[in-house]
């Protein structure tokens, strides 16, 4: 059933209410405002009448520092579609029992599952200084170094507070000896780090890449690190014994986290737009339909890539900026709606080209289940509606790949989306971009706008 998206956060503040006690979370004076209060109390002759009233503030301060706190994680734009399920609850309770018992923690996970926002969602909760670091592979000793005293210098301002410093993927590092002496010894080059510093860290699991090899293909077998489908590092032996199996999204906290960002990007337009009034229709069908695109990559990229809830968010921005063409909807009657055209494009961008044809096909049953057209024919005529307004060159033929470079690299420029075109020399990678760049030249960049007004009025 549809959840109204107030009750949603009406819940969803109750429970953090329920975490604040778990995990204590309480006003704390700042070093500052504690000498103040301290030369005011000197003046002030009735000090057990102060220390009363001070511990009432207190707790008055606290009420209104819980409230600031759900305002964050429920109205922010950042915050308001992360899902707190119990699960999550659970699993930040026993990570905060480490932490607070100084028991070294590695979280071990795929990526998107969640790791660094429930680090980030259980610092606001916690009320702590929290600094997050994402390692790679040209992260070394010297950026260690240069992060713990950036740390140390922070908890000298304020030695009553904890700093918690967050490491991601640290086995993407290939100094993973100098991550090891941080976590689990407490330590750098041989010496203590304050005890307020508090080190955590995350890093991505040893998956085995399975990709059969095609005739005519090559690898590259000098590469070790070719293997895996994250490219990591071997941990020490230390690390191992420390690793929290944090697991993946579960298939119903997966469609949670939909539902929510579907919300959460609907609520960006205003109530009385067309947009608006189209997305609240068609709501369930979007994120059914990001659900099942989700669920069929799960299964059929399982050994050869990743797919995350990051997918999801780059899905919706896609489709937003479609839906923003909306208002220029002109009033002759399609046979499709620009909404379903929409979706369709967005799935396509984000699922459908990632796809061999086999694979293809099978995503365009699943997807086309309840349509009168495939999914395949409707995205093949998006794509050449799209090709027809671009600059063509002489002697260039507008095959297929090329004509999908071009497709995807259009909706990426426009939309500030990065993109990586993978492929084997001579699919159109690069002729790809050049036509893009001619197409978008000063010169002719109002040809190609009248083109789409033309062929395709939504973009124009």
């Amino acid at each position: 059933e549809r959840i109204k998206s107030s009750e949603m956060k009406s819940e969803k503040g109750q429970r953090l209410r329920i975490l604040f006690r778990i995990l204590g979370t309480q006003y704390k004076e700042t070093l500052n405002n504690r000498k103040e209060r301290e030369t005011e109390n000197e003046k002030d002759k009735s000090e057990k009448k102060e220390e009363k009233k001070d511990e009432e503030n207190n707790i008055v301060k606290t009420a209104r520092l819980h409230d600031e706190i759900v305002n964050t994680l429920c109205e922010k734009d950042e915050w308001s579609n992360y899902v707190l399920t119990f699960d999550n609850i659970l699993k930040m309770v026993a990570i905060f029992l480490k932490i607070r018992t100084n028991f070294p923690v590695i979280l071990m996970g795929e990526t998107g599952c969640g790791k660094t926002s429930l680090i980030k969602c259980m610092g606001h909760a916690a009320n702590v200084n929290l600094i997050a670091i994402d390692v790679h592979g040209g992260f070394g000793r010297d950026e260690i170094r240069k992060v713990i005293k950036n740390c140390s210098k922070q908890v000298l301002a304020n030695r009553d507070q904890d700093l918690w410093l967050f490491l991601d993927e640290v086995n993407t590092s290939p100094d993973i000896g100098w991550f090891k002496e941080l976590i689990c010894e407490h330590s750098l080059d041989g010496v203590k780090i304050s005890s307020q510093i508090k080190v955590i860290a995350a890093c991505n699991p040893y998956r085995q890449r399975k990709v059969q090899v095609k005739m005519g293909e090559h690898t590259n077998t000098d590469d070790p690190l070719s293997q895996w489908v994250y490219r990591v590092f071997p941990l020490c032996d230390t690390m191992k014994e420390y690793i929290w199996p944090f697991g993946q999204l579960s298939l119903l906290d997966e469609k949670q986290y939909i539902w929510a960002m579907t919300k959460q990007m609907k609520e960006n337009f205003d109530p009385t737009s067309i947009a608006y009034k189209e997305i609240e229709r068609w709501e369930t069908v979007i994120a059914k339909n990001i659900s099942k695109s989700q669920q069929f990559l799960h299964e059929v990229l399982a050994n050869e890539a990743i797919v995350s809830l990051r997918d999801v968010s780059r899905c919706l921005k896609f489709f937003y900026w479609l839906m923003q063409q909306q208002e220029r909807v002109t009033a002759k009657t399609e046979k499709v709606l620009w909404i379903e055209r929409a979706l369709n494009i967005a799935l396509s961008l984000s699922y459908y080209f990632r796809l061999s044809e086999t694979q293809r096909k099978d995503f365009s049953k699943l997807i086309s289940s309840s349509r009168k057209s495939s999914f395949s024919d409707m995205v093949n005529e998006e794509v050449t509606r799209l090709s027809a307004c671009f600059e063509e060159l002489p002697q260039v033929a507008f095959h297929t790949i090329l004509k999908e470079n071009m497709f995807v690299l259009f909706f990426c420029i426009v939309t500030t989306t990065p993109l990586i075109l993978v492929g084997q020399p001579g699919t159109s990678k690069t002729l790809s971009l050049q036509i893009m760049l001619k197409t978008l030249s000063y010169h002719n960049i109002q040809n190609f706008h009248q083109k789409l007004e033309k062929t395709i009025s939504n973009f124009a």
